[in-house]
């Protein structure tokens, strides 16, 4: 399907429009990196500093600097995905048209081999650089009233990566962090971060842990995101609350279904469900909307593998 970390972690941007162009670096030693950022502030309720999927944003009001880093389990985003995440970045962000320009093509960073892209928004340009390290995709998202470009290179360039090898063992692993009522469903596949849940009348249902997701930002970058990762054959319907409606076609087959973020602390799980029918989506979505946090000490969900079907019988 998608992978959710192609959303949004664009929340604070418009509130750094004041300008410097000194710029003071500080060494931070993170979960399985280290990478210089310029000082200033983190942004509240930003930080999350787990191995697998984590985030830290650090902001500057007075000097105008804004940096937002985000990792998780996978590989670089590309094609659908990336063009996802850019349709939730023009949904939030201010531009001085109806959506940020791409003025720069996607390709290697001057002098740091790291992709970048520059995107021409308001009140400043903002790099959007991608680089994996181990078994994680990492996100920097940089801006600044005046050389931005400078400040993205030195911050791109300081990037160390320093896996941790037990840790990356684990990345397969997909922890789910709320509490949800699916019994008699089964896994069908655990990819990048994603378990991807099937049961016998064809529904299906995604569940992702990401980092940090602000839900405003969310409500307001869904319907872009994932109707450009769906490629427009799912089309997003109004919002109701804090359900997304979905209908449309996935490779041929009719569905119908919601998608709901739900934040526990500093941690967000994207929930997308599709069912083959009206009838079934009907059934199932309260399931998703009585889904919550788990309570602590509450042992996750878990589901069985799935089931294999049985040997033919052998001919003589």
């Amino acid at each position: 399907m998608i992978r959710a970390r192609t959303a949004l972690f664009f929340a604070c941007l418009s509130s750094v429009i004041a300008c410097d162009r000194g710029v003071k670096m500080e060494h931070h030693e993170l979960p399985g990196f280290a990478i210089d950022l310029p000082s200033g502030t983190e942004i509240p309720g930003y930080t999350n500093l787990e191995y697998a999927n984590g985030s830290i944003g650090i902001q500057d009001a007075e000097h105008g600097r804004i940096v937002m880093m985000q990792w998780s389990v996978g590989t670089k985003l590309g094609g659908t995905e990336l063009d996802a995440m850019l349709s939730g970045f023009r949904a939030i962000v201010k531009t001085s048209g109806s959506a940020a320009r791409i003025v720069d093509p996607w390709g290697p960073g001057p002098g740091s081999g790291i992709e970048t892209m520059k995107i021409d928004a308001e009140p400043f340009p903002f790099y959007l650089n991608q680089v994996e390290c181990a078994g994680r995709d990492v996100v920097i998202v940089s801006g600044a009233a005046h050389d931005a470009d400078t400040l993205r290179h030195a911050i791109v360039t300081s990037l160390r990566c320093k896996p941790d090898p037990v840790a990356e063992k684990k990345l397969g692993e997909v922890a789910v962090e709320i509490q949800i009522e699916l019994p008699g469903w089964h896994v069908l596949s655990k990819d990048e971060g994603q378990l991807m849940l099937q049961n016998d009348t064809g529904s299906i249902a995604m569940i992702e842990p990401m980092g940090v997701m602000d839900h405003k930002d969310f409500m307001t970058a869904v319907g872009p995101m994932l109707q450009q990762a769906f490629k427009g054959t799912v089309i997003v319907g109004a919002v109701e609350g804090d359900l997304v409606p979905l209908s449309g076609t996935l490779e041929g087959t009719t569905v119908i279904g919601v998608s709901r973020m739900i934040k526990c602390g500093k941690k967000s799980t994207l929930v997308i469900q599709l069912s083959p029918s009206r009838t079934l989506a009907d059934q199932l979505r309260p399931v998703i909307e009585a889904a919550k946090c788990l309570a602590p000490g509450q042992a996750p969900p878990t589901w069985p593998a799935q089931p294999t079907e049985p040997a033919a019988p052998a001919t003589e």
